[in-house]
């Protein structure tokens, strides 16, 4: 390594290590700043969600949403419902 390199890699180093020990130094909150850590949470409230009524279905349902998802897929990729065919 040629002696400019060498200089440039320590002057590197030295800076790279003085940034390291003042770095504590630099994450304290000063007196004018607030520390966000310590502020309070904001206080609200969830609304209420209305309940959700469950609607009972049977199996004839069932069977009507397994044919338009079944639709839905072979119009998508029509080359998938050829070959069960």
């Amino acid at each position: 390594m040629e002696p400019q390199e060498e200089a440039l890699r320590q002057k590197a180093t030295k800076a790279f290590f003085d940034a390291i020990e003042h770095l504590p130094d630099a994450l304290q909150p000063t007196n004018n700043e607030e520390n966000p850590l310590n502020a309070p949470l904001p206080s609200h409230k969830a609304p209420k969600k209305p309940a959700i009524q469950q609607k009972s279905f049977d199996i004839h349902d069932l069977e009507e949403a397994a044919a338009d998802i079944e639709q839905y897929i072979n119009a998508l990729h029509p080359e998938l419902s050829e070959s069960m065919d």
